[in-house]
């Protein structure tokens, strides 16, 4: 909204919702800080994360918060393990992405563990 401010050179008005024509989501950018979540920088970078589940064969699509609306340049999962890595028996595991669109991937954690949940991150525009 526009206000008014006083000096001895006069009156002026100024607009607080924009500057230079540009809105304040336009400057700083827009964010959601959900638990699956985005930040949309001025450029037209996005940044997105989130958790996920995946089943054998890494058939189950995690969506992104909000599709982005170019490309995607980087997905980066990371093992979700609120008790830690098993401390006895054989243990592994691999992240990855099967494929990917601008709504999602087909990804995850392969492990010997029952629960394959796992964290993401993913840069694009």
């Amino acid at each position: 909204s526009a206000q008014a401010i006083t000096s001895d050179l006069g009156t002026i008005g100024i607009n607080v919702n924009s500057v230079g024509g540009y809105t304040a989501a336009q400057l700083i950018g827009e964010t959601s800080h959900a638990t699956n979540g985005y930040h949309k920088l001025p450029g037209g970078t996005i940044i997105q994360w989130g958790t996920g589940s995946t089943t054998a064969g890494w058939n189950t699509k995690t969506s992104f918060p909000i599709a982005f609306p170019s490309a995607v340049s980087s997905i980066t999962i990371t093992p979700k393990r609120p008790g830690g890595i098993p401390s006895s028996g054989a243990y592994a595991e691999a992240t990855g992405v099967k494929a990917y669109d601008l709504a999602g991937f087909y990804g995850g954690l392969i492990s010997t563990s029952a629960t394959n949940n796992f964290s993401w991150f993913a840069i694009g525009y």
